[in-house]
């Protein structure tokens, strides 16, 4: 902005410091087990070219504006990444499937399966890419075995336990997922599967 600015005195006025239109990668994101919302993300590489100071940013989409962001300039990473909020054109439930839970009880352990059915639907115009993310439980207790039965194609991080979903849904499309789990733990524990 090389505008010049008069301020007045004794009045509240906001004056612009720098604004910019800067390239941005967006992806859609989903974890439904913790929200079913689909949130819109934008990661802006190289960003600190941009020269930018530490504080609120107004974030603008189009000519529509979205929202509000707090930008750290100090934040070591190359990439920039700053949420568009939930995007109401695409849906997403996440729902226990009764029929494929069981609990069986085995001569010293206990079995427990639980399965998940999540739902992407786009209602959009247009086609999009969401990646939708759920976790197969963690234990650190070699008691405790852990394994995956259905992942519908899902990429597992045997590390994390993290899945990861990249689902393309063309204009007005919908796509199931199946999420499958068993435990064995021994009997007299309690295991909560959610």
């Amino acid at each position: 902005m090389d505008e010049a600015q008069t301020v007045k005195t004794g009045k509240s006025t906001l004056i612009p410091f720098k604004q910019e239109e800067v390239p941005c990668i967006f992806q859609y994101k989903s974890i439904p087990k913790l929200s079913e919302k689909v949130y819109l993300t934008g990661s802006i590489p190289n960003w600190y070219e941009l020269d930018l100071q530490s504080g609120d940013a107004n974030l603008y989409f189009g000519n529509n504006f979205i929202g509000k962001t707090r930008i750290n300039a100090t934040s070591m990473t190359d990439t920039l990444t700053v949420s568009f909020g939930p995007d109401q054109g695409i849906s997403i439930k996440r729902e226990k499937i009764k029929d494929f839970t069981e609990n069986v009880s085995l001569s010293s352990k206990q079995q427990q399966t639980v399965s998940w059915r999540i739902v992407v639907k786009n209602n959009k115009n247009e086609a999009v890419k969401v990646d939708v993310f759920d976790q197969l439980p963690l234990t650190n207790q070699d008691d405790i075995a852990v394994k995956a039965l259905e992942l519908s194609g899902g990429e597992l991080n045997k590390t994390t336990g993290e899945v990861k979903w990249p689902v393309s849904l063309p204009a007005g499309g919908s796509k199931e997922l199946i999420f499958s789990v068993q435990v064995k733990y021994p009997k007299g524990r309690r295991v909560i599967l959610k």
